[in-house]
């Protein structure tokens, strides 16, 4: 270890000074992937901790310089060997957090080291990662401090929430990846939000195989003056978003602006105040397959608000090839449990409805067809006559 000795010196003298040197304390692991086997060539970092790790970093990982860049460069590092095992001289006594310095894999969580404690074990998993860059949209200037929230959700309907900070406009979010992920893939929900920017969300893929995908968001500042949105996030009663002509309704009615940003999600402008809004498919069969909810419309400001329609599914109603001459029919369907129905007349060859899942009845008097609607399923009704 390093040494330091202070002494004065005179002019005309000589002096002599002796240092006895002490080897530095040595940090080793051996790094295992979830299997117990050698995980070679991977980049690890240890650096001293003032206190322990968990809450410092976002999935037990760190690149060397995103260190130089906080003013944190008093680090050590080096690769796995063919054995997966490393060893790396400390700085000092003290406790040592273990971080990957690559995107593609991450650390067991809350790992520390001591020198002097002999080889420690640190399972790593390859990664799932979302990174990119936060700007700001008019000067192009990294964002500081943005929050970056991932919505997780897979075919089955269930959904995951990782969270993290985005730091010098660097966004780098990576997780431990949950086996219904690696087998069947996933979609990811990703918002950005800042003090004095918008909100910023988009949706990306991660077909089947996919560790790790790029996103860029540029953030726009509100204007001063005579500005109040809400950036509203429909879903269905599985979490997934809801990509249907909506029909968006504010009492008072006055000046709603709507704006579409990307599946399942849009920009509501609308004069301040607090008002209530009700969300609904445009072709709907039961006015109870609607979300009511009273955001307020502050001036300068942008609220983010989920609506949540009840669990419903699509059907299709065809008129019959042997129809003969084209003209309008009218047609009765009812829900098997009195959950909404109505008369609606067929101008064209077939139309599609929203309806809430459950057991309909479609049809003229004499010809009517049974159909059971699945949540997030498509039906097709094909009339006689």
């Amino acid at each position: 270890m390093g040494h330091v000795e202070r002494l004065q010196v005179t002019a005309g003298r000589a002096y002599r000074v002796d240092f006895t040197l002490e080897s530095a304390p040595v940090l080793s692991a051996r790094v295992e992937d979830g299997s117990g086997r050698p995980v070679r060539g991977l980049e690890i970092l240890v650096r001293p901790l003032p206190r322990p790790p968990w809450g410092l970093t976002s999935g037990g990982m760190l690149d060397t310089e995103q260190l130089r860049l906080d003013g944190t460069g008093h680090f050590a590092h080096g690769r796995t060997d063919p054995d997966g095992r490393i060893a790396l001289r400390a700085l000092g006594p003290g406790t040592y957090g273990v971080f990957c310095a690559r995107e593609e894999w991450i650390l067991e969580h809350e790992r520390v080291l001591r020198p002097g404690d002999g080889e420690a074990r640190v399972t790593a998993w390859p990664a799932h990662a979302v990174v990119g860059t936060v700007r700001d949209a008019a000067t192009d200037d990294p964002v500081d401090r943005a929050h970056v929230t991932v919505v997780l959700r897979t075919g089955a309907g269930h959904a995951w929430t990782k969270s993290g900070t985005v730091t010098r406009g660097r966004l780098w979010l990576a997780w431990k990846p949950a086996a219904e992920e690696t087998e069947h893939g996933f979609e990811a929900a990703v918002s950005v939000a800042a003090p004095g920017y918008l909100t910023r969300k988009k949706l990306i893929l991660f077909p089947r195989g996919t560790r790790r995908r790029q996103v860029s968001f540029q953030l726009e500042t509100p204007p001063a003056r005579g500005f109040a949105s809400v950036l509203l996030e429909v879903v269905d009663s599985w979490g997934k978003p809801v990509d249907l002509a909506l029909l968006f309704r504010t009492d008072p009615a006055s000046g709603l602006a709507v704006t579409p940003e990307g599946p399942g999600l849009y920009r509501l402008r609308a004069p301040p105040g607090k008002r209530t809004l009700r969300v609904a498919p445009r072709l709907r069969l039961g006015r109870t397959l609607e979300w009511t909810g009273s955001p307020e419309w502050r001036e300068g400001h942008e609220a983010l608000v989920r609506c949540e329609l009840p669990a419903f599914g699509i059907v299709r109603v065809r008129r019959p090839a042997s129809a003969g001459e084209k003209k309008p029919w009218l047609v009765a369907a009812d829900a098997d449990d009195g959950n909404g129905g109505g008369v609606f007349q067929i101008e064209e060859d077939e139309v599609r409805f929203a309806v809430v899942a459950g057991l309909w009845h479609f049809g003229p008097e004499g010809a009517r067809r049974t159909v059971t609607v699945r949540p997030g399923a498509e039906v097709d009704v094909t009339l006689g006559g």
